[in-house]
């Protein structure tokens, strides 16, 4: 399993140059290539700890390079049906990917107004109809239409609690979410579970609406900041270390803290 991470970690480098190549990269500049990759510790980490987001990235790099050979040879139809089944396998790998689906629907709307051909837009619908087909599955097996149960998650038990954390500490914010948790699991029908989660964790963000606001803003620009340390110390750390990030950090001990816990 290792073995066939690692091959696909290099695919994925491997279609990344190939795909340079398309937009004018040179040969001659291929020390540089290899030594921003010597230089990206995650892509060895990932590669050597069998986790979807090796197959993500070569899903990625095949969309990337299926795209830029379409946008070439545009009479080329076959590179857009690649780009857009790859995106359902994304999705499928990761459940992030599939908004991806509606904004590939729209650009594909626009690129077929554009060239005056429809082939592009209808190309793009079988990544829709696959999300619905999908969720209408869900809605039949569980009576909520979703494409995974990742939202709900997120929502509550990352959104609303780091924002709780950085408005009344970690202590408070653990307490809020585990009695939300504790109820929930007293509902037997998922549906209604995830109805309630839901609300829960809406409330807590419509409550705090500009404080989430202006917390969300700020976790985008954070996210800048802190590129493949997580993955090193989770790689190299032992223990509880791990659980200790930069962006904890600075919602529980501020900036200071922070950046000490880094150059550590």
């Amino acid at each position: 399993m290792l073995f066939r991470s690692s091959i696909l970690s290099f695919a994925s480098l491997y279609l990344t140059r190939k795909t340079l190549l398309l937009f004018g990269y040179l040969p001659k500049y291929d020390i540089i290539f290899v030594l921003l990759w010597l230089l990206s510790p995650s892509q060895f980490i990932y590669a050597n700890m069998v986790m979807s987001e090796t197959l993500l990235q070569f899903i990625l790099s095949c969309m990337l390079y299926a795209i830029s050979c379409y946008y070439y040879k545009q009479t080329n139809h076959i590179y857009l049906l690649v780009f857009n089944l790859m995106l359902i396998l994304a999705a499928l790998t990761k459940p992030v990917m599939y908004p991806f689906v509606f904004i590939n629907l729209v650009g594909m709307s626009y690129w077929s107004m554009r060239i005056k051909k429809i082939m592009p837009f209808v190309i793009a619908l079988i990544p829709l109809f696959f999300l619905g087909s999908y969720g209408l599955w869900n809605y039949n097996h569980t009576g909520v239409y979703q494409y995974s149960s990742i939202q709900t998650t997120n929502k509550l038990d990352y959104n609303a609690y780091y924002l709780l954390i950085n408005l009344e500490g970690k202590e408070k914010a653990t307490a809020i979410i585990d009695t939300i948790h504790v109820k929930a699991n007293r509902i037997e029908d998922y549906a209604h579970k995830t109805a309630f989660l839901n609300n829960e964790a809406n409330a807590i963000l419509r409550n705090h609406f500009w404080d989430y606001a202006k917390f969300h803003t700020k976790g985008v620009f954070r996210f800048f900041l802190d590129p493949g340390r997580f993955d090193i110390s989770g790689f190299i750390l032992k223990g509880d270390q791990r659980s200790q990030g930069f962006f904890e950090k600075i919602n529980s001990s501020g900036w200071h803290a922070a950046i000490k816990f880094l150059w550590q």
